[in-house]
């Protein structure tokens, strides 16, 4: 009998990109957080505030986005208090915002009771509704999955 742990995928190499991702982004509260810094969400409080994240696990996961280059830190100061720092996504931390985009759609098209997204979407400085879409190197849009071929491990 096989035992199923040992068996590899191409999921179990450690450089495969999808899998290195998940473990710094697949954890509960992790893309939250990043969302909620795209909608200008900078300190401590304010991620408790809006996320209602248990504060041990708010402050591990800022400390992981931190390490992990998604976010940095920049010390700020309010008269009469301590000095503290607020959270600041990085360029790659603004690079999940399409991530964020067609997660956003999925799940309101597949997990949404009636189909409707739970509150209103991105939308561009035009005012129209903006979607993650695949697009080649060569700049053709592609219309299904089906005209992708997916990485295979070397």
């Amino acid at each position: 009998m096989t035992d199923l742990m040992t068996v590899p995928t191409d999921t179990d190499d450690e450089r495969c990109p999808i899998g290195l991702s998940m473990e710094l982004l697949g954890q509960k509260w992790t893309l939250l957080i990043v969302r909620e810094s795209l909608k200008g969400v900078q300190t401590f409080s304010g991620f408790e505030r809006s996320l209602g994240c248990p504060r041990n696990l708010l402050a591990s996961r800022l400390r992981l986005l931190c390490e992990a280059g998604v976010m940095t830190t920049v010390p700020y100061s309010t008269p009469g208090q301590r000095g503290r720092d607020r959270y600041e996504l990085t360029a790659a931390g603004r690079e999940l915002a399409p991530t964020l985009i067609a997660l956003f759609d999925w799940g309101t098209r597949h997990l949404s009771a009636d189909g409707r997204p739970w509150a209103e979407p991105s939308r561009c400085r035009c005012g129209e509704q903006v979607h993650a879409v695949l697009e080649c190197d060569g700049g053709h849009l592609l219309g299904t999955v089906d005209e992708v071929s997916f990485p295979v491990a070397r």
